[in-house]
């Protein structure tokens, strides 16, 4: 049988929030305190995921413009060393497909992936693409568009997914099985 792995990136390989790591370690005090803030209104769902990234590219760190490079680059580095990976993807099958989906940036994931040594040639990362320009922002997240167009998913007899909520619809309508997973430890499965 043919498996295909799905797993979340944020707060399931790894055990916090690395787009919010990164902006506060990048960032002047006072651009901290405009991230605050919008991070509230996010909170608060005043505004979504897309509106959030939107705004702070705009306005307090721009994680596309190639000079804030090293900047995340050291970001992570530092992340790196004083947090340990989450281990159960160790133990995931060898020369299985193994696809981590993430609302952060590809490349920061992918950097991630590549501090904590878990490279597996077999892994690939989908992590969220925006275009901006200005004013505008234009794209979705990557998790919608891949399984609203199905173009992984009809070559695998069985999708077994991973994340850290149960409310994260992608993943629970993708899969054969889905397994919540809590400080790196899977808590529940569910079976289709």
């Amino acid at each position: 049988m043919k498996y295909l792995f799905l797993l979340d990136f944020d707060k399931t390989i790894i055990d916090f929030d690395s787009y919010t790591r990164i902006v506060l370690l990048c960032t002047k005090p006072h651009k901290k305190i405009i991230f605050l803030l919008l991070s509230i209104l996010h909170k608060l769902k005043l505004i979504d995921n897309f509106k959030l990234k939107f705004l702070v590219n705009s306005y307090v760190f721009n994680f596309l413009d190639k000079k804030n490079r090293s900047a995340i680059s050291e970001a992570i580095k530092m992340i790196v060393k004083d947090q340990e990976k989450l281990n159960f993807i160790d133990q995931l099958p060898q020369n299985s497909e193994i696809i981590i989906v993430s609302a952060t940036y590809g490349f920061i994931v992918k950097e991630f992936i590549s501090k904590y040594k878990l490279y597996r040639e077999e892994i690939k990362v989908l992590g969220n693409d925006f275009d901006f320009y200005p004013g505008y922002l234009k794209g979705r997240a990557v998790k919608q568009l891949t399984f609203e167009n199905n173009l992984i998913l009809s070559n695998y007899i069985n999708v077994v997914s991973y994340s850290d909520s149960m409310s994260d619809k992608t993943f629970l309508e993708v899969a054969n099985i889905f397994y919540l997973v809590k400080k790196g430890k899977i808590i529940d499965d569910f079976k289709s």
